[in-house]
């Protein structure tokens, strides 16, 4: 992975060693397969716990009445409603800054287009003229 870039006329490139790609690589990786296991442990929670809360209940939510739910169902579906309650506020306002992050990383492109194409004739201006090659003095 190489990244490079014109500073005054001046190529420079940046080429991290192959070093910092491993180790970052390898940091991705034990990320990954923590999550991975979290994930597992949670998973192997909620089997558990639906497993040992089988005993039926009656649920009742203003006219309507459930009867024969198991606890760990209506715990569970709690569960999901709530972070589907909690999560929709949060993804509106994230999807809002993304919105607007991506509006103002398109106005930054545009003015830097324009910064650019008013700041070329300057800078053909400012370059000095080729002079010939000087030759070396005759003895």
């Amino acid at each position: 992975m190489t990244f490079s870039e014109s500073c005054n006329g001046v190529a420079v490139t940046y080429r991290p060693s192959t070093d910092a790609v491993t180790s970052t690589a390898a940091t991705v990786r034990y990320r990954m397969t923590s999550g991975y296991v979290i994930v597992a442990v949670l998973a192997a929670a909620v089997a558990v716990f639906a497993l040992q809360n089988r005993a039926p209940t009656s649920v009742r939510f203003f006219v309507w009445t459930l009867d024969g739910l198991p606890i760990a169902g209506v715990a569970l579906a709690s569960l999901v409603i709530g972070l589907v309650v909690a999560g929709l506020p949060l993804w509106i306002r994230g999807w809002r800054w993304h919105s607007r992050a991506r509006s103002a990383e398109a106005r930054v492109a545009m003015l830097e287009k324009a910064l650019a194409e008013r700041d070329q004739p300057l800078l053909r201006r400012q370059q000095p003229p080729e002079s010939p090659p000087s030759r070396p003095p005759t003895p």
